[in-house]
């Protein structure tokens, strides 16, 4: 009879586990469960601004019919998420970004990207061409700007390293990886500096290109 109890007792809790469980919204809508098998999928679109909710932004209306024409704005949403957009600069390093302790940022003329909507993901690779009057190493690290080029912030823990050789070309290459969230603006630059030698660059360019992505958040952008 004692066991019996206990295996009750057990189903009951058990039960009231699971009804928790399900009754935890799924991104933010409360007609959703957390349990549900397709919430990741409704947090995926959710997170990209495909979309917000139906009668209200709380409410997903999960066995509600769609129509052609809200078809059409989810698919045009959804290859807005899905295309990535590119920010690119590039040019010959001209003073002051030849003093590499004066003016270390050069590259750093892309476009002022605004996240708006849902994160996103940046892709950046940078490459750059220098010459200089005696032999020295040069560092090239990927940088992004909060506050359009005031100060800059390192993308990678290693730098792109190359050496110079006095009156030949040399090359360095580096990559980076920066999640951004809603509301961030950001801008990129290459940071130059001196590894070892002496003396400056006296010629060069560089080029920078970044590939923003969508990315899924911790929690609903909206």
């Amino acid at each position: 009879m004692r066991g019996l109890v206990h295996r009750a007792v057990a189903v009951v809790f058990a039960a009231s586990m699971s009804a928790a469980a399900w009754a935890q919204s799924c991104a933010g809508f409360s007609d959703v469960a957390s349990a549900e098998p397709m919430c990741g999928n409704v947090q995926w679109i959710r997170n990209r601004a495909i979309t917000l909710g139906c009668t209200t932004t709380s409410v997903f209306c999960p066995t509600d019919f769609v129509t052609r024409l809200q078809m059409a704005a989810f698919m045009n949403r959804l290859g807005t998420a899905l295309t990535p957009q590119q920010l690119v600069a590039e040019g010959a390093l001209t003073t002051p970004q030849l003093d590499l302790d004066t003016a270390p940022v050069a590259c750093s003329t892309t476009p002022q990207f605004a996240v708006a909507g849902y994160p996103r993901r940046a892709l950046v690779d940078l490459s750059l061409s220098a010459q200089a009057a005696t032999s020295l190493d040069v560092t090239a690290i990927p940088v992004v700007s909060f506050n359009n080029g005031t100060t800059w912030i390192p993308l990678a823990t290693s730098a792109g390293r190359a050496s110079v050789t006095a009156g030949q070309w040399g090359h360095v290459s580096g990559v980076a990886v920066r999640d951004l969230n809603v509301g961030e603006s950001v801008r990129f630059g290459m940071q130059l500096s001196r590894a070892a030698g002496s003396g400056d660059l006296t010629g060069g360019a560089c080029q920078l290109r970044v590939q923003i992505v969508s990315r899924d958040g911790t929690s609903p952008p909206f």
